[in-house]
């Protein structure tokens, strides 16, 4: 009743343990439809103690340098036919197709009136799915408990947009089977493509919760 009676373009901060969602309700959304501006922490019972620095270190006013690298990034993916990915042991992946429209996620109030936090990303998707294909290192990936996994870096192979084989770890195979599940073919397709742009998230100091 108390967020029904907020008038537009007042500002809601939401904390919550797990996340703002009651079946397909999301309280973050409802009050963007009706005009209030709204920064969201969600799921901080996820972060243990020992992340607390970076979590507070991540919000960091930073927008002049988002800026700069989001004016710099955006152009290029919307005119871009192609986009190589190389790992630090020169695997590469490639799109060989036009990405969709780039959004970025920098707390900018005229082009959006609400957001997650922390903030500093730029994402896309391949406009074909099936036109991806090659390999890539990771170093990361969910757990289920929703924790990230930082690991020693292991190959993916992508073929025509899914994941066709890896050389990771028997939890990573266990992740695939559960997303294979998710799919009618079987199939883990990849899907956004994000280039993070917050340094004071790192793969020397990261966020375990996954969404971070």
């Amino acid at each position: 009743a108390k967020l029904y009676a907020i008038p537009p373009r007042d500002i809601v901060i939401l904390c919550q343990t797990t996340s703002f969602r009651i079946s397909s309700y999301r309280i973050r959304l409802d009050l963007n439809s009706r005009g209030i501006y709204c920064l969201e922490h969600a799921r901080l019972g996820f972060i243990k103690p020992e992340e607390y620095d970076t979590y507070i270190a991540s919000l960091t006013y930073d927008q002049p340098r988002y800026e700069r690298i989001s004016n710099y990034l955006m152009p290029k993916l919307r005119s871009c036919k192609k986009i190589t990915i190389v790992s630090t042991d020169c695997s590469r992946l490639i799109y060989d197709t036009p990405v969709d429209t780039p959004k970025r996620n920098i707390a900018e109030f005229s082009e959006t009136i609400g957001t997650l936090l922390p903030t500093g990303e730029v994402f896309t998707e391949a406009m074909h799915l099936d036109r991806v294909n090659g390999e890539l290192l990771i170093n990361g990936y969910p757990s289920a408990e929703q924790r990230t996994l930082i690991v020693s870096p292991f190959k993916v192979f992508i073929k025509d947009g899914c994941i066709d084989s890896h050389t990771g770890p028997a939890d990573f195979e266990r992740l695939l089977n559960f997303l294979r599940t998710e799919n009618p073919k079987g199939k883990v397709h990849l899907r956004e493509m994000g280039f993070g742009m917050n340094k004071y998230i790192s793969k020397h100091k990261p966020l375990y919760e996954i969404t971070s």
